[in-house]
């Protein structure tokens, strides 16, 4: 994945860094971080009150209840996302655009994180601008990163040696 996502930015960038005008031609590189998001979303919970008695999921809810909902469970849903643990960015050439609700990276609905967009932008021409200069590798010796349990999910030492492309 990571020669592809170089073969990429070097074909959009030729050793220039990102620009705005370069997102539409960084495909790989926008599926990369879909599919990061996916995997690892900012918030592991999230909690939205009721504002109508309501049915979810068959169970009945008063005007004012409090729900926990955690993006990071829901996108490892196989019914929504096959293979769920495995990082697949090519997963979002099928998808396209996933069905409202089953990919809340920044929540949902009126709730929303108003910079998802900034959010996502900025992702990809980072992620690009740093692939076409750099070569990061982990740690060798290094025990797998896992995730640190917290309101917002981080690597766990996450430790990598970068390396000048070319």
């Amino acid at each position: 994945m990571q020669q592809r996502l170089r073969d990429e930015v070097a074909a959009v960038l030729n050793g220039r860094p990102a620009r705005l005008a370069d997102l539409p031609a960084l495909e790989l590189t926008g599926r990369i971080i879909t599919e990061t998001l996916r995997l690892y979303p900012p918030d592991s919970v999230l909690s939205r009150t009721t504002t109508t008695d309501t049915v979810l999921g068959g169970h009945r809810l008063t005007v004012g209840t409090t729900m926990i909902y955690s993006p990071y469970q829901l996108h490892r849903r196989a019914d929504l996302y096959p293979a769920p643990d495995r990082f697949d960015p090519d997963r979002w050439r099928t998808i396209g655009k996933p069905p409202p609700g089953t990919w809340v990276p920044f929540g949902g609905g009126a709730r929303r994180c108003i910079a998802d967009t900034f959010a996502l932008t900025q992702a990809t021409l980072t992620l690009a601008t740093v692939a076409a200069l750099w070569q990061l590798h982990p740690t060798p010796g290094r025990r797998p990163v896992r995730t640190a349990r917290q309101a917002v999910l981080a690597p766990h030492r996450l430790f990598m040696r970068l390396h000048r492309a070319g």
